[in-house]
């Protein structure tokens, strides 16, 4: 076995990734880099402002089409068989529910382990049910997806320590 093919392997799903970006996004390439020096990662981004930042230390980056979160669907099924093909079983998906509840589907057929990382503040930002029916509907639904992906999820992933009992 070649250095290379021991080497621990990543595949890092992002709902986002563009040039430029100020968001909460704006450390991941830093952590990539970080990241790819003990491992190959391979990097699936869901949706992109059209050109992904340099990533260096990444092995591969896969960019969906600008579709929905279903039509994506089946792209993310067959990154995720190509990962575990190539001998990776660890996925972490960074707060994209879509993405994390069509992984932990199949992970049990491929023999993924999936990481689920949220932060869960958007609990604290319901509007009230009397005056944004369909928006407070969007939200309970989203939720309720969102508690069965932390459960069948391999391990959920948090903010800082202080937010545990949160």
């Amino acid at each position: 076995m070649t250095k290379a093919a021991s080497r621990p392997r990543l595949l890092y799903v992002l709902p986002y990734l563009g040039t430029g970006d100020s968001s909460h996004m704006a450390h991941v390439p830093a952590l990539l880099e970080a990241l790819g020096a003990n491992c190959d990662i391979d990097v699936v981004v869901q949706r992109s402002s059209g050109i992904a930042p340099p990533l260096p230390g990444v092995a591969r980056v896969h960019i969906h089409p600008q579709v929905g979160a279903i039509r994506r669907l089946p792209d993310l099924w067959r990154a995720a068989w190509r990962f575990r093909r190539a001998g990776g079983r660890t996925v972490f998906v960074r707060i994209s529910i879509s993405a994390a509840l069509a992984l932990v589907v199949i992970a049990p057929l491929l023999g993924l382990r999936v990481f689920y990382w949220q932060s869960g503040q958007s609990r604290n930002l319901l509007p009230p049910w009397r005056t944004h029916l369909v928006a407070r509907l969007r939200l309970e639904l989203e939720h309720a997806l969102q508690r069965g992906v932390i459960r069948f999820a391999y391990r959920f992933v948090t903010g800082p320590e202080r937010m545990a009992t949160y």
